[in-house]
């Protein structure tokens, strides 16, 4: 995928070349070459499907009257559950079988009723090691930490959607990331009892989980990992 000259993210196939833009001045980035990175997100387009996912007292369901970042409708809504608990949702793999360094990724947009904030984190480490809580409004702002964070950022997207990162480095096994639903800005993995308004939710789009100190462009999946190859240009 890249950013095209409307602000959109486009998706493409092998040997296209991409020239990339800032998603808000859109302003030309050059030609965009990457390294080979995996998606281990099954459901990236269309994750209301949950597809390799494990779910803690969120409810995911597909939002069609929004626009996604890709000009389609496959857009999800996330709100917790009423339970008096943590919200959340993560990659579920194998046994604890990732270590050293790693990249989460989403876009999120807020609806007139939202009242939580998303926060990525790591999964299957344990407390105080990775997370960031996003803010979506004006040019966005993002509360993070963890002895295992490395960087955590938050990109402005045309349509008030926001493209939000994590990345950190862990010597042990863990799981991937995954999305937890808080009600404030700043605490890693809270605990309440969720409204029964489901429009107080946020919406998300393109969850991606690779490899990596840095996030890349979207890899597109639906119902399996992808992989995309390094970028080759002559």
């Amino acid at each position: 995928s890249y950013i095209d000259e409307f602000g959109i993210v486009k998706l493409v196939g092998a040997h296209t070349p991409r020239f990339d833009r800032d998603p808000v001045t859109r302003e030309c980035k050059g030609l965009l070459i990457e390294e080979s990175r995996t998606n281990n997100n099954k459901v990236a387009t269309n994750e209301w499907n949950m597809t390799g996912w494990t779910n803690e007292k969120t409810t995911l369901e597909h939002y069609s009257s929004e626009t996604a970042p890709d000009g389609s409708t496959n857009v999800t809504l996330v709100y917790p559950t009423t339970a008096n608990d943590n919200h959340y949702h993560y990659i579920s793999h194998a046994g604890n079988s990732y270590s050293g360094s790693r990249t989460c990724s989403a876009w999120f947009k807020k609806l007139s009723t939202t009242t939580y904030f998303p926060q990525l984190r790591i999964f299957g480490a344990g407390s105080t090691k990775a997370h960031a809580v996003f803010t979506l409004t004006g040019d966005g702002s993002v509360t993070s930490g963890g002895n295992a964070k490395t960087d955590a950022t938050i990109t402005r997207y045309p349509n008030d959607w926001y493209r939000c990162t994590l990345s950190w480095t862990y010597a042990s096994g863990h799981w991937g990331g995954g999305v937890v639903v808080g009600n404030d800005s700043s605490t890693e993995l809270p605990s309440f009892a969720g409204d029964a308004d489901k429009t107080k939710g946020f919406l998300v789009w393109g969850f991606q989980d690779e490899v990596g100190l840095f996030p890349t462009s979207l890899i597109p999946t639906n119902g399996a990992t992808a992989t995309r190859g390094a970028d080759n240009a002559f």
